[in-house]
């Protein structure tokens, strides 16, 4: 825990001295100390639950600092912003698993991946930067929103596809259709090896 926050305190007061915003700095930091680079930290139980907690903090400290009138002056421009934020990806998404000779379903999942944005981080990024409050900030944070709601949406649409597709029997109880449906979501993604150990 230590190395986590000395270390994410240091590359933040080094971020700002170059002019990078914290959180991308700190979002490199943990890739480098992760697993996946110097494997110094592993994902755990009390990493998730604190990371949790600042999503629900830092979300919650944005929303104190924005105006729900603020957000509707903006609403068109939002709006058609989150829409390109979705179908541009989505669509080249699509059309990449195309190329690559992807089955539809796949393809589908490949571009609803793409759709993926945070709104954390967006916030984060602009509150450091002293532009959460601006015209162009308050834009943002409304089309982040907006492409968090489609880009949920988009990812059920194929889950549900597939599973009508492939169960046609009754609806099982809820614990079984809850592990069905991250089966099938992996089986979709491609992962069939990660589905089995969900049931």
């Amino acid at each position: 825990m230590a190395v986590i926050l000395l270390g994410a305190k240091a590359v933040e007061a080094l971020s700002k001295r170059i002019g990078m915003p914290p959180v991308l700095a700190e979002v490199l930091y943990g890739v480098v100390i992760g697993p996946g680079v110097l494997n110094w930290v592993q994902p755990n139980e009390t990493i998730s639950l604190l990371g949790s907690l600042g999503v629900i903090l830092l979300l919650f400290i944005a929303g104190l600092e924005t105006r729900v009138s603020e957000l509707r002056a903006v609403g068109q421009a939002a709006m058609l912003t989150a829409i390109g934020g979705v179908v541009v990806p989505f669509g080249f998404g699509v059309l990449v698993g195309w190329l690559f000779g992807l089955e539809p379903l796949p393809g589908l999942f490949l571009g609803t991946i793409l759709t993926a944005t945070s709104v954390s981080i967006s916030a984060e990024t602009l509150r450091a930067m002293g532009r959460l409050k601006t015209r162009a900030g308050t834009t943002v944070m409304s089309a982040a929103i907006v492409d968090d709601i489609m880009g949920v949406t988009t990812l059920i649409a194929p889950i549900g596809l597939r599973m009508l597709l492939r169960r046609s029997h009754a609806a099982p109880p809820s614990s079984e259709l809850a592990a069905a449906t991250a089966e099938e979501a992996l089986n979709a993604a491609g992962l069939p090896a990660l589905a089995e150990p969900v049931r």
